[in-house]
């Protein structure tokens, strides 16, 4: 019925985008960084996995990530 896709980017990006992010539970400790890669060590395998097109993030505005989904998606 449609398409996964899994956005993909590194850890100290992660980290740099979200330090004032009150929406994200999980980050409000002392080191976000451990939480971070914590969490990519367990979902990480699980998206490559079932993503059909993964896209990576870093340095990308959201217009040419956007671009890049439709493209790989055959849109």
């Amino acid at each position: 019925r449609g398409g996964v896709v899994s956005l993909a980017t590194t850890i100290a990006k992660a980290v740099g985008r979200t330090p004032r992010d009150k929406r994200r539970p999980l980050l409000q400790v002392d080191d976000p960084r451990e939480v971070l890669e914590s969490l990519a060590e367990v979902r990480n395998p699980m998206y490559e996995e079932i993503a059909d097109v993964i896209v990576k993030t870093d340095d990308q505005s959201a217009k040419v990530v956007a671009n890049q989904i439709i493209e790989q998606l055959g849109f």
